[in-house]
């Protein structure tokens, strides 16, 4: 008999949350989980269900989890589910990944924006690096920054030929990390909701990490009312982009009742 679906949601979560792409606190909720791995509800919260028992998640009030503040069990040291009847054992955990797949349709919707002025491209955020390593495959020079030791380490494994660095996202000066000068293109792809001061790092990369003619390309998840940081509101949006000229904005179908805002922007007093 083949491993339960749940069994395998159960593991790619353990091991995304491993990586460091779930936050220690985050809280994850069953519609975000669907939409991101692409299964049924009842398998995501049969798989939470699993990880809850094994101390991988803690189980909240309604339909969600949360990853704890405390250190969790390794992927490969928590035992599978019983299985209804016998069975091989479990293949070993998939290799960290990201859950924000990134589909042809929006890559080409992205490229056709930034048109033919290439350079040094900041990825905010890139996690275990999977859009890093998209705009390097479009001859940008890149950097991926993450605030995950974990994140880091598998981007690392996974294109050593690219840069990497951790950072703090409070601090402004991620001009001190090597290849890091002045950028031609900033990306913060699902990232700047999840930061404590994503107004602050949108006047950072306005006033000192781009260079004059530069771009910020921003991807956020569009919400009706923040809350667990799922998001921004189009208001808030509006407020976040102070100072910025939105040369190009488009949305990306979200799950249900969410939507995903693209901006492509510009400095003002550089324009």
């Amino acid at each position: 008999m083949t491993q339960p679906v749940s069994a395998s949601v159960a593991q790619r979560i353990h091991v995304l949350i491993h990586s460091g792409h779930y936050l220690p606190g985050q809280l994850l909720l069953l519609r975000s989980l669907e939409s991101d791995l692409g299964v049924s509800r009842s398998t995501v919260r049969e798989a939470l269900i699993q990880l809850s028992c094994a101390g991988v998640v803690s189980k909240t009030p309604g339909e969600s989890a949360r990853v704890p503040e405390t250190p969790i069990p390794e992927p490969g040291d928590v035992p599978p589910p019983r299985p209804r009847t016998a069975s091989p054992p479990p293949s070993s955990p998939p290799r960290p990944r990201s859950t924000r797949l990134i589909s042809q349709v929006e890559q080409e919707q992205v490229l056709a924006r930034l048109g033919p002025r290439r350079g040094l491209a900041i990825d905010l955020g890139c996690g275990v690096g999977s859009w890093t390593r998209i705009l390097a495959n479009w001859q940008f020079e890149t950097v991926g920054l993450d605030w995950a030791p974990q994140a880091i380490a598998s981007a690392r494994r996974a294109s050593p030929h690219l840069s990497y660095a951790l950072h703090d996202f409070t601090r402004p000066d991620i001009d001190a990390i090597p290849g890091t000068a002045k950028a031609d293109l900033i990306t913060a792809r699902l990232t700047l909701h999840v930061l404590p001061r994503p107004h602050s790092i949108m006047a950072w990369a306005r006033t000192r990490w781009l260079r004059p003619g530069g771009r910020f390309h921003l991807m956020v998840p569009i919400t009706a009312d923040r809350t667990d940081r799922t998001g921004f509101t189009e208001r808030e949006l509006m407020v976040l982009c102070d100072g910025w000229k939105v040369l190009d904005r488009w949305y990306l179908a979200g799950h249900r009742d969410t939507k995903t805002a693209c901006l492509l922007l510009a400095p003002e007093k550089l324009m």
